[in-house]
This record gives C-alpha cells, sequence and structure tokens, in this order.
C-alpha cells in the first residue's frame, strides 16, 4: 500500500481535508494523502532530524522500514515484496 504523509499547509498550519484533497489532485496522487500534523508520524522513519521534503520511504509488508529519506526505484518494491 502506498500513502502519502502531509505534515502541514501552506501556511505552515495542519493540513484540512481540503488541502489534502488539493494536494492529490496538483501532483495526480492515486492513493491515499494522510494528514500528519507537526510530522509526527514522519519523523519517526528519518535518519535525522531534519525534514526535507518531498521525501519517500519504503516499507515491507510487515512495516519494516527498508529506505529511509529517499525515492525507491522500481526494482527496490519489487524486493520488498513477498
Amino acid at each position: 500500500m502506498v500513502i502519502s504523509l502531509m505534515g502541514e499547509n501552506n501556511f505552515s498550519g495542519p493540513p484540512s481535508q481540503s488541502d489534502l484533497a488539493n494536494w492529490a489532485d496538483t501532483y495526480g496522487s492515486t492513493h491515499p494523502v494522510l494528514a500528519d500534523p507537526n510530522f509526527a508520524v514522519t519523523a519517526r522513519f528519518l535518519n535525522s532530524t531534519s525534514i526535507a521534503l518531498p521525501t519517500a520511504h519504503l516499507l515491507t509488508t510487515g512495516a519494516e522500514v527498508v529506505i529511509r529519506d529517499g525515492w525507491p526505484g522500481t526494482s527496490d518494491i519489487h524486493n520488498a515484496l513477498p
């Protein structure tokens, strides 16, 4: 499953449902875009305290983090699948 987490809106506030929908529409996202106020969940998957956006993380079906702070390629995704 692929999801996107949005930590703040364009005004540094918590994202609203409208912000999430607009982001998905703007970037053509067909997967769920969820609110992550103050990057609380995102921060758990980073290697450092700084957040560079956008970022992506690849997790296995068992929620093991395979790739942090990078963009997984097709082969990375296939290797993470059972």
